[in-house]
């Protein structure tokens, strides 16, 4: 153990271990790519030989038609005007099933915090079929969401107890429809009366006044990025899948680990993976589907239970709000309620 008073030698074999360690990680990484690249394959040529259902199988599967993916879309631009429809950017990406002005759903969307800094107050719970979602203390951050646990975990009688999506508020539009209305916030401070008591109970009215004023400030736009969000409909899983990619404020693309600084750490290179995004050809940060038909079913399920109903015209709504337990810090616009009890 000589090396440990020379400072220089220690020096070296801590730069050889920390070089060695890189090197197993850069390794493990390019195994985990390669499989992700031979499944993914698998899966292009799978869909040659499969076909999308034609009959409505929401309620049984979670999975939709694509002319229930197009009956979805419309109601999504019609309630979201953020989202429009896109045609595919050459005519070899079209997908047959869909008409060429309606190949995609699009949006972009202003991302103001990375998940490091909404992250260090706020606790996680992972639910049923591997999502993760954040507690309230998200909210709290100015670009976040507030997002709570979309499925509860089995009671002690081994009865299935779900709870329902909370209604996800996104701050960006609350700031706006703050800022909006602080034009019409007129405090009015009182004229202090000759007496001191009097006067002292007017400016203690004012401060109080004061107090109750919500303080509404202008997000930091230091590290504003933008992100372009499509969905398509993914014709092996037969459901909705998200694509994404950022920019910086100044319309500069980001890189691979920019954008993964953006996605949840239990998701990132995990269920979130750089695939070609379908209608344009082009790698883009995509939400593997392969849980989306699952959950989707498990909601609709306890809709049910509750005496309500998700209809095929709402199911992207409820994807969307899965979706930021993925990417909290997006502001997409979903706002649309949707009671499942």
């Amino acid at each position: 153990f000589f090396f440990f008073n020379d400072t220089a030698t220690t020096e070296i074999y801590t730069e050889q271990i920390v070089g060695s360690v890189r090197c197993v990680q850069e390794t493990v990484l390019q195994f985990l790519v390669m499989i992700s690249k031979i499944y993914q394959t698998g899966i292009e040529v799978a869909k040659k030989f499969v076909t999308p259902p034609e009959k409505t199988q929401f309620a049984e599967k979670g999975i939709l038609t694509p002319q229930e993916f197009i009956l979805a879309g419309d109601q999504l631009t019609t309630m979201c005007p953020s989202w429009c429809w896109k045609p595919a950017s050459d005519d070899k990406y079209k997908c047959k099933y869909f008409p060429d002005d309606k190949q995609y759903l699009y949006a972009r969307v202003p991302c103001s915090q990375r998940i490091r800094d909404i992250m260090q107050n706020t606790n996680e719970q992972e639910i049923e079929g591997g999502w993760t979602a954040t507690d309230d203390q998200l909210g709290s951050k100015p670009a976040a969401k507030k997002i709570k646990k979309v499925i509860g975990d089995d009671d002690s009688d081994q009865e299935e107890k779900v709870k329902v999506i909370q209604n996800v508020k996104k701050d960006y539009f609350e700031k706006k429809a703050a800022n909006d209305d602080d034009d019409d916030v007129i405090v009015v401070k009182k004229k202090p009366q000759a007496a001191p008591t009097q006067q002292d109970q007017a400016q203690q009215q004012v401060q109080q006044e004061e107090q109750k004023m919500v303080s509404v400030q202008e997000p930091d736009i230091s590290f504003q990025r933008y992100y372009d969000l499509s969905i398509v409909y993914d014709t092996y899983f037969f459901t909705p899948r998200v694509y994404l990619f950022g920019y910086t404020k100044e319309g500069q693309p980001l890189t691979q680990e920019q954008m993964l600084e953006d996605i949840m750490d239990e998701y990132a290179n995990k269920t979130v993976t750089f695939e070609v995004q379908p209608a344009l050809g082009v790698s883009q940060l995509s939400i593997h589907p392969c849980k989306h038909a699952e959950v989707l079913k498990k909601l609709i399920d306890t809709a049910v239970e509750h005496g309500g109903k998700i209809e095929v015209h709402q199911s992207l709504f409820v994807f969307l709000k899965l979706i930021s337990a993925i990417i909290p810090t997006m502001e997409y616009d979903f706002t649309v309620d949707i009671s499942l009890n």
